[in-house]
């Protein structure tokens, strides 16, 4: 008997374990937003970019041959088998690529698994081993990373952007503090838990829990918890919004993080 296209949340393939999404527990339900199979491709094209890996990359890691994932990122509905092979590869519920709905005039996504990015602890001299995006995607593996003082912060560039839009959300882990940068645009930032300091040019202040500051990031500055992050406690986490005010200019083509542009698709 032939398999039928995924054509709604009910028949999502049930051989993908519920423990895989790391939704948080009682996170809004996708009965808010209509699946969008037109995003599915979309959804999967976000994903591997940000996990920094080719169509042919993810085709060998899935068991899903590159040509039919090239296919699925161009618009064709997949299997619920397949989607269920690539969802394994990103930890996702396939559910959750269904859920994402990214349209012209809005984004929405019920779970993003950006690609995670490490900025170096400047104190740390010791190689910084080679951490998968497996690794990196696990809370509780990252925590025990960065309670290794071998890293100062971990990024994560979420996905709900506009298209042409400039600009980057992101989410800020913060252990150490980071490496001094500079960039164009305006920053706001929010602290969503715990106390982070902002070191801007000569001057510093402390974001507090539920505060939130905005500066001009072309000044030289840098992240840091207020306080020293203990083995058993959890880490400041900042949400990081950065408009970029150049005419014409996306910040999304280079991770505020990196200065590495993307490779051509």
């Amino acid at each position: 008997m032939a398999e039928n296209r995924l054509s709604g949340p009910e028949e999502a393939d049930s051989s993908v374990e519920s423990g895989m999404s790391l939704s948080p527990p009682n996170s809004p339900s996708s009965t808010d937003t209509a699946p969008d199979l037109s995003s599915v491709g979309r959804c999967i094209r976000y994903l591997r970019e940000r996990w920094g890996m080719t169509q042919r990359e993810l085709g060998r890691l899935s068991g899903v041959h590159h040509d039919t994932i090239m296919r699925i990122e161009q618009g064709d509905q997949p299997f619920s088998s397949t989607l269920a092979k690539i969802g394994k590869v990103f930890r996702v519920d396939p559910m959750v690529m269904v859920r994402r709905v990214h349209k012209e005039h809005f984004a929405v996504c019920d779970l993003d698994m950006g690609k995670v990015v490490i900025a170096p602890n400047p104190k740390n001299t010791r190689v910084l081993p080679d951490y998968s995006q497996e690794a990196l995607q696990d809370d509780a593996e990252r925590q025990r990373i960065g309670h290794l003082k071998l890293v100062s912060r971990f990024e994560r560039c979420l996905g709900t952007y506009l298209l042409d839009s400039t600009m980057t959300p992101t989410l800020l882990e913060l252990y150490e503090e980071g490496p001094i940068g500079k960039h164009f645009g305006e920053e706001l930032v929010y602290a969503v838990r715990g106390n982070a300091r902002i070191r801007l040019g000569d001057e510093s202040f402390v974001v507090t829990e539920g505060g939130s500051a905005s500066f001009w990031p072309e000044i030289e500055h840098s992240y840091a918890p207020a306080d020293p992050v203990g083995p058993k406690d959890l880490p400041p986490l900042l949400l990081c919004v950065i408009i970029d005010t150049r005419p014409g200019h996306s910040p999304r083509s280079k991770h505020p993080s990196s200065d590495t542009e993307p490779p051509e698709q």
